[in-house]
């Protein structure tokens, strides 16, 4: 029996059918036969898993979330800042996970901040009587 395999082989191309860029643009998981003016310009407009524009965060609301996760994965501190507030625990809890889902009231975060205005202005007062 003569063979029919003729000169090219079926398994597709040589090593050295690739120039060296298109093996680069394959080794970066880009087409290789695309022309350099593809770039990957197509790409980039599009919006790929995980990359959807998602509105920017704050660095106060991150904060405040983060605390809330630490909070609510500690019991023990869900139950002191539950006394520090003179609230129940499940009070407590519901406000934590609010400020989590990022629910939490402009009013409770203006109370907030007033308190801590307060608190400030009077240490300050009491470093002013103590002569410092």
């Amino acid at each position: 029996m003569a063979s029919s395999n003729s000169g090219t082989p079926h398994h597709g191309l040589r090593r050295a059918d690739f120039t060296p860029q298109q093996r680069d643009q394959q080794a970066r998981g880009k087409d290789p036969y695309s022309t350099s003016s593809d770039d990957g310009s197509e790409e980039q407009c599009q919006v790929r898993p995980g990359q959807a524009n998602v509105p920017a965060e704050s660095f106060e609301d991150r904060e405040r979330r983060g605390w809330a996760m630490a909070v609510l994965d500690n019991p023990e501190l869900l139950l002191m800042y539950a006394q520090s507030s003179n609230d129940s625990v499940p009070a407590q809890r519901y406000k934590v996970m609010r400020a989590l889902c990022g629910l939490e009231d402009e009013a409770a975060r203006a109370q907030q901040l007033a308190a801590g205005r307060r608190i400030l202005q009077s240490s300050r007062a009491a470093g002013d009587a103590t002569g410092r």
